[in-house]
């Protein structure tokens, strides 16, 4: 009883941390609402747009499936009784949670491993930086950790009524985002050794089930709409071009700490990254060697595999953004914490801990360091949006600004993502950030913005706007900016 509630505390500590790393930059007024990525805007615009009655792929360009906004209804819904900058402030506390729950579930994961494995695997996801600053906004990568880890759980149960509980999990991970079409297979797989034909039955019916229900309405109210925006456009998107370095680097544990970042050469988080991916595969290599059957293998096994997987797709796409990282951390943090428990050298295992516990330390100080005010009052930019008709602008400023559901009311034009219809007016073509600047890209901004009586970009209009600065300068003047917002009014209006 004495060492159960000890390792009740341990991981409530733990996630005291988890919450502190990814909570302290909105310590500050104001930062909460400020933009920090350009895809929560987008899947929160999206939501609002629901709400007032708009069908994705139908009525706007949308390039994920319907789950990715769905998980974001509920702060969504705010915005009928507080503003929309509020409501989105709700939906990034949201994801906070998100981040402090996954923390938690591989540490009830690792429990049953011992505490160095369960603080060590914790400890880790919750200070990591790549997964601290993806888990600080809305993004896709820690849903997928937390349907995941959620699927895991229930297997390591080794009860046949809870392959319905994980298939139902990943089911809904496919309408998040499709990348856990791999998670349903190697899961799959896991159920088919465990549980036989009656498991995989059971398994294959909740994730289909499941994503069914969430995905099919959208799919049949637009079938060709929502495959072109959703699979082919993905599909097509050219290359990002982003080096090895630069992705190994995104696994940095000083990445937040730029001085000490510098001095370290991306090629030992490369080496570190391929260190715990071998490490990972250890127990595959001991359960083959001792020739044991699959149907008895450890849930380590299943972890390392599932990282190593992870992490090679991410090293192979040709699109790479930094949170994708998060991705291999929830798999790879449950893989070191039990390759610590299979040490037998208890000092080893208690220096681990204790340099996990010092990376926490210094990402907790870096947190500190790095919180900033903002200039940004929301107040300014919703007092100035209240005396226009049709407000134009990127999906985070129109939330800041109240004005997307109100333009909908209105019939005003405006893209829920303005760089996703880019790529569909494109096509295949599309040269990657640069798809902004095509000429079919312009024509379709300044037809949105001929009924525009208002503008909110950054502080300087971007060359998009209105086909050029040249002719965005000749119809709308400056109204002012607040925090990196830019207000502009239609001139003699």
């Amino acid at each position: 009883m004495v060492r159960d509630r000890r390792g009740v505390l341990l991981l409530a500590g733990i996630a005291l941390v988890a919450l502190t790393t990814r909570f302290l930059p909105y310590v500050l007024p104001g930062v909460l609402v400020t933009q920090r990525e350009y895809d929560d805007g987008v899947m929160f615009a999206a939501a609002l747009s629901m709400l007032s009655g708009q069908w994705p792929y139908e009525d706007f360009v949308y390039l994920h499936p319907p789950g990715s906004f769905l998980w974001l209804a509920p702060p969504a819904l705010l915005a009928g009784v507080v503003d929309e900058a509020t409501a989105f402030a709700v939906a990034r506390i949201l994801a906070v949670a998100t981040g402090v729950a996954n923390t938690v579930l591989i540490g009830v994961l690792l429990r049953r491993f011992g505490t160095a494995a369960m603080v060590t695997g914790a400890l880790l996801y919750a200070v990591w930086p790549v997964a601290v600053a993806t888990e600080q906004v809305y993004l896709l990568e820690p849903v997928l950790n937390l349907l995941l880890l959620v699927a895991l759980w229930s297997l390591s149960r080794r009860a046949l009524a809870m392959t319905w509980i994980a298939g139902i999990a990943l089911g809904v991970a496919l309408t998040v985002k499709y990348w856990a079409v791999v998670d349903i297979a190697v899961v799959a797989v896991i159920v088919a050794v465990r549980f036989g034909a009656r498991g995989l039955v059971r398994f294959v019916a909740g994730a289909a089930g499941a994503a069914a229900v969430v995905a099919l309405p959208f799919f049949v109210r637009a079938p060709a709409e929502m495959w072109q925006q959703s699979v082919m456009t993905q599909l097509s998107r050219p290359p990002a071009g982003t080096s090895l370095a630069a992705r190994a680097n995104r696994f940095s544990l000083f990445v937040d700490v730029p001085w000490l970042d510098a001095l370290v050469p991306w090629l030992v988080w490369a080496a570190l990254l391929v260190a715990l991916l071998v490490i990972a595969l250890l127990p595959l290599a001991r359960a083959l060697r001792a020739r044991t059957r699959a149907s008895v293998w450890p849930d380590a096994v299943w972890w390392g595999l599932l990282a190593v997987i992870h992490a090679v797709l991410i090293a192979a796409s040709g699109v790479f953004y930094n949170h994708y990282a998060t991705w291999v951390l929830a798999p790879l943090a449950l893989s070191t914490g039990a390759a610590v428990a299979a040490l037998s050298h208890r000092r080893v295992r208690r220096g681990l801990v204790a340099g996990i516990a010092a990376v926490a330390v210094v990402t907790v100080i870096a947190g500190l360091t790095a919180v900033r005010p903002t200039s940004l009052r929301i107040d300014e930019v919703t007092a100035w949006s209240s005396t226009r008709e049709c407000v134009w602008g990127d999906p985070t400023k129109l939330i800041q600004a109240d004005t997307v559901q109100r333009n909908i009311a209105r019939g005003c034009a405006f893209d829920v993502d303005p760089f996703g219809v880019g790529l569909v007016l494109v096509g295949p073509d599309a040269a990657g950030d640069a798809v902004q600047d095509e000429p079919v890209v312009h024509q379709h901004t300044w037809r949105q913005l001929e009924r525009a009586d208002g503008v909110v970009l950054g502080t300087e209009p971007a060359p998009r706007a209105g086909g050029g600065p040249g002719r965005f300068a000749e119809e709308f003047a400056p109204a002012g900016s607040s925090g990196g917002v830019g207000m502009w009014s239609r001139r003699g209006t």
